[in-house]
């Protein structure tokens, strides 16, 4: 669930400062159930620069999750919420291991770019199988590609809803070409901007539609009907090909 207040640029020393008070009001709160408090994502990728916006996301691996433990917590990730956007995921130590099967990439990206508060470095030892992952990154573009079509057909008529979907689709399919390349090569670049030529060079897929996308976002008005159609279609077919190129790939 994700418990968080929209704000606008949000310094990294603020940040770091509500961070460090709430592992502290953590701690305090449920003592020795707080196995490990993790930050991970966008801010530990960015090295504290000036968070424009993106959630901070944290990880709380307690020994219990029942209610009387979740009420301590209440308290402390309200505090927190209210000063900047955070996100709190709570996991014990057994569904933290358990889940690497349904949730692959998502922990595999924590692997990336993470820092450990307080606590075990729970994420370190965490094995994820490529052949899971595989199945994952299939699923996920497979997913995307019924959900582009069910959109186009309420929304064909729209440039304005067909550019929003367009935007939306592209971020998350930065994201799962960054899990492909895990799955082939057992890496990604670090910066995001890199993902699309590497994973295009590694799979021998075009991505050129993805520079169409970005000059609708940085023109900031509506294109015509007739062109978003085509770049709509032309991106349903990039993903289209990549899910049919994951499913066939090969794990060693």
């Amino acid at each position: 669930m994700k418990l968080f207040k929209p704000q606008s640029v949000t310094s990294a020393s603020r940040i770091r400062g509500v961070l460090e008070a709430f592992r502290d009001d953590v701690c305090e709160s449920v003592g020795t159930d707080l196995k490990s408090l993790v930050v991970y994502g966008a801010f530990i990728r960015n090295q504290g620069a000036e968070n424009q916006g993106a959630i901070v996301n944290v990880m709380l691996v307690l020994g219990k999750t029942d209610s009387q433990t979740l009420d301590k917590l209440a308290a402390p990730i309200a505090t927190a919420t209210n000063k900047i956007p955070l996100s709190v995921m709570t996991l014990t130590p057994t569904e933290l291991h358990s889940s690497c099967d349904v949730f692959p990439i998502k922990f595999q990206e924590m692997q990336l770019h993470y820092r450990v508060l307080t606590g075990e470095d729970v994420l370190c030892d965490l094995r994820i199988s490529d052949e899971h992952l595989r199945l994952r990154c299939e699923q996920r573009l497979k997913n995307a590609l019924l959900r582009l079509r069910a959109a186009y057909l309420l929304h064909n008529l729209s440039s304005e809803h067909l550019q929003a979907v367009l935007f939306d689709a592209h971020a998350h399919l930065i994201c799962d070409m960054g899990a492909c390349l895990m799955v082939k090569c057992g890496m990604q670049p670090e910066d995001a901007g890199d993902v699309a030529d590497t994973f295009a060079d590694e799979f021998g897929i075009t991505v050129d539609v993805l520079t169409a996308i970005d000059a609708m976002k940085i023109s900031n008005s509506t294109t015509d009907r007739e062109d978003v159609k085509s770049i709509y279609d032309r991106f349903m077919r990039l993903v289209e090909e990549a899910s049919a190129t994951i499913d066939k790939l090969e794990i060693e």
